[in-house]
């Protein structure tokens, strides 16, 4: 991985230098770092719109035998 063709790429995407991308990309490629998923992504977005900043517990009651 050409950490700096991608950080070139990057940055002419967003029309600016980003100061720690080339950072990032190289914690990326040694591996270290958070990891968040797509799912992570998309439930944090939600949390943004609905103002919501924790999952709401439902519990399930167990049956009565």
């Amino acid at each position: 991985m050409d950490i700096e063709k991608i950080a070139q790429a990057i940055e002419a995407d967003a029309s600016m230098a980003l100061d720690d991308i080339r950072q990032g990309l190289a914690e990326m490629q040694a591996g270290i770092g958070r990891v968040t998923t797509a799912e992570q992504l998309l439930v944090r977005s939600v949390h943004a719109k609905t103002g919501l900043s924790q999952r709401v517990a439902n519990p399930i009651e167990p049956c009565a035998d």
